[in-house]
């Protein structure tokens, strides 16, 4: 704490008794400063870290973060574009194998870039580049390490735990990813509700595939997710597999994977239960409602038997989302 006095004015003193007694005029006013305690400087504690690297190392680092970050700036929209775009990324896998930031960047590109016209081959490709990012994280390490309340002060513990921390999210990106993509498996209709839900699974490039879509007619409302009854049982084991290991890791009653329990719900037969996740989604405060989760509700209403709801529902989408505008 620092104290002082600050002065207004300018200072004389009086030799009148019944002027103050002889203080300087005008008053001073006490002035007090409390000093916070020192905060943490994450600049400097990453100059800390730097430090320890040899010119070499450092170099190679600042390479390999540059060369990521040119792949995952690259255009895969092109038969030609997306041909050249995976000779490249197998190229990096080979000279940096064991780099998680490159295989998650890889996940990342390649679900971006998934087009409803690709079918199985593109969905493959999710699944393949998913389970490149879940096979190179060590599970049990980042389990012990979120086991226990870590008190990270020292260098070393604050980049160890900024390292678990970052494993611990590719893995549940991964995980939520594939099993997505395991579910387009059984059914491809279920491409075009991913697409819809922006937040959750798709980037810029979707929201542009959104807006045409949500211009076209509702007359032609989109097939329901897949039940187990439709889908196939190695990719249904694959997905079950896939979602439980996910509940390890993450709160999934989350809305950030909503999409996926209605999927798990609707597969085990659970409609009500399902119904009940997509209503979440739906209600979600900020966000705008998308066609195709209203579509999935009317299909909901049909299979339970809801036939005033279902076309209470489609009545509402005829008037959130008309097929054209009148001209004025």
């Amino acid at each position: 704490m620092l104290l002082g006095k600050l002065t207004y004015g300018k200072i004389h003193s009086y030799n009148n008794k019944n002027d103050k007694n002889g203080q300087p005029c005008p008053a001073s006013y006490p002035l007090r400063c409390v000093v916070p305690p020192p905060s943490k400087n994450d600049e400097k504690q990453k100059e800390k870290d730097v430090s320890k690297k040899t010119n070499a190392e450092g170099f190679e680092e600042q390479v390999r973060d540059a060369k990521i970050k040119v792949l995952a700036s690259l255009s895969r929209a092109s038969a030609e574009e997306r041909k050249e775009w995976n000779d490249l990324a197998t190229a990096l896998k080979l000279e940096y194998p064991n780099c998680l930031k490159l295989l998650h960047e890889i996940l990342i590109k390649v679900v971006a870039s998934q087009k409803k016209e690709d079918g199985r081959n593109g969905i493959n490709e999710v699944i393949e580049s998913a389970d490149q990012v879940i096979n190179i994280i060590d599970k049990d390490a980042v389990a012990k390490f979120f086991g226990i309340r870590s008190v990270a002060e020292d260098p070393d513990a604050m980049k160890y735990e900024q390292d678990m921390i970052k494993q611990r999210d590719a893995l549940v990106d991964a995980l939520y990813k594939k099993g997505i993509a395991l579910a387009e498996l059984e059914d491809d209709s279920i491409v075009r509700l991913i697409s819809s839900n922006v937040e959750l699974f798709s980037t810029e490039e979707n929201k542009e595939e959104e807006n045409v879509q949500g211009t076209e007619g509702t007359s032609n409302v989109q097939p329901p997710i897949a039940s187990v009854s439709e889908s196939s049982d190695a990719s249904g084991g694959k997905f079950e597999e896939t979602y439980l290991e996910l509940r390890k890791w993450v709160d999934i009653s989350s809305t950030k994977y909503s999409l996926l329990r209605v999927i798990h719900e609707k597969r085990a037969g659970r409609l009500g239960t399902a119904l009940k996740v997509l209503n979440e989604l739906l209600e979600e405060e900020g966000k705008p409602i998308k066609k195709t989760l209203v579509e999935q509700k009317v299909h909901l209403f049909e299979k339970l038997g809801w036939l005033h709801c279902a076309a209470y529902s489609k009545r509402s989408l005829l008037a959130c989302f008309p097929p054209d505008y009148p001209l004025f």
